[in-house]
Parts: C-alpha cells; structure tokens; sequence
C-alpha cells in the first residue's frame, strides 16, 4: 500500500485499488504515484483495472480540504496532478476497465470515465460530474470525456447541469456497459472483459486505443502547458466558496 492506493501486475493486467478512507479522496502525492505506476508498467500490461478498496465507495474526487488550505498556486497544481494522471492513463495506450461499486464524483468521476468498459453496481453506484456546483467549469479534456461516454446530445445534462447518473441511467447513455447486484458479479464481469481483451491483438489494440485517444491527449497537453483560463475558477471567489457551501 503506498500513498493512499496499491497496485499489483499479475497476468498480464495492472490492478489499481484506491485506498484512502473514508471518501477515497485523490491528493498529489497520491496521483502522481499512481501516475508513475502506470507510466513504468502500464503500456506492459494488456489491460488496467481500476477499483476501490473501500466498501460502498469509488472516489469522491479531488480532497476539498487540500484545496481550501492552499492558494491558488497550490490550487493549479492539484488540478495539474489530476491531468498528469489522466494522461497517463490514455498514453498507456491499454484497455481500460472501472469497477464502480459507489459514488464516483467529480475527480472520481473522471476516473470511473476513462474506463474502456465501465461496470456498476446497481444500488450503490453513483456517477456526477459535479465541479460545476462547487463553481468550477469542465476542463477540455474532461468535456470531451463526457462527451464521449455519454453522448454530445447528453452533456449540458451531464456535463453542465450535473446530473447524478444511476447505473440504470448510465447504462442508457452508453456510459456503463455492464451493471451487477452482488459484489461478487461485478469482479466477474471485469474477469469476463478481462478475457475477451486477451484473445485480441495487444499491438492493433494498442494502435487503434493510441489512434482514438490522440485528441483528447492533444487537449490535455494543451491543458497542462497552460491553464490561464481556467486558474481563476479556482479562487475564492468560485471554487472555494463553492467548497465551503458544502461544509
């Protein structure tokens, strides 16, 4: 276990369970740690697993407390942390699966997204996109990914309005692709995608995932080179009072 989650390559597939109760809450040193897991192992491996540790819970997204107790500096940094992991991600040029067994929000929203094949509980899943009630705009790259899992025609609702998905909502938008009721169901059915992903190709797989993420990591390296318009969103005046609102 290291900073907050641990990672573990058996067989050919790179599983990271996130552990940092009780909200699964995403710091820096924990993103850029398992940003550096996957940039060492990732593009080895034939698929990436992400998944909680927690019972109930996938991520609530970017620690509140870690924002609200730094300046708007250390704001921009968190924000790029979280950019940085994403890119890794996609640079893999891997499958992705999301094992979603709770509430995914805001930057655990964007994590349960980047799954290839998302997987859901039916009760306990839940999935918003909610920066924009805590005052802070989608970034680019995070337009396109919700844009790209649920659909163009669903992202004011999605994206802008922050609507919380169900697993039968996501399931409708195309956003998940297989729910369960037990536990046990859902490591089954990212055991049977796990399967299907290895009777295929590693290196087509790895062309067409490279080929068809290229614009969404152009957006993100436009991102992380410059955030002029999107640093003012991360002042008191927007996402700190937003933050505080909640308290």
């Amino acid at each position: 276990m290291t900073a907050g989650f641990s990672a573990d390559f058996t067989n050919d597939v790179l599983r990271i369970q996130l552990n940092n109760p009780p909200m699964n809450t995403l710091t820096i040193p924990q993103m850029d740690a398992i940003a550096g897991v996957i940039s060492e192992a990732g593009n080895k491996a034939r698929a990436i697993v992400v998944q909680s540790d927690i019972p109930g819970c996938f991520s609530f997204g970017i620690d509140p407390k870690a924002v609200l107790s730094t300046d708007l500096s250390g704001r921009q940094k968190i924000f790029v942390s979280l950019g940085n992991l994403v890119k890794s991600f996609l640079a893999a040029g891997v499958p992705i699966v999301t094992l979603v067994e709770g509430p995914a929000m805001a930057g655990g929203a964007v994590l349960a997204a980047l799954g290839d094949y998302v997987v859901m509980h039916e009760g306990d899943a839940k999935v918003c996109f909610s920066e924009a009630k805590v005052g802070l705009p989608l970034p680019g790259f995070v337009q396109m990914l919700v844009k790209e899992k649920c659909g163009p025609q669903n992202f004011f609702e999605i994206g802008v309005m922050a609507r919380n998905m169900t697993a039968d909502l996501a399931k409708r938008m195309g956003f998940t692709q297989a729910t369960f009721s037990e536990s046990a169901d859902g490591q089954k059915r990212v055991d049977e995608i796990l399967q299907k992903i290895g009777r295929l190709s590693g290196v087509v797989l790895r062309k067409t995932l490279l080929d068809s993420r290229q614009p969404m990591l152009l957006e993100l390296d436009r991102f992380l080179k410059d955030q002029g318009e999107f640093v003012p969103f991360l002042s008191d005046e927007y996402l700190g009072a937003g933050l505080r609102n909640l308290q």
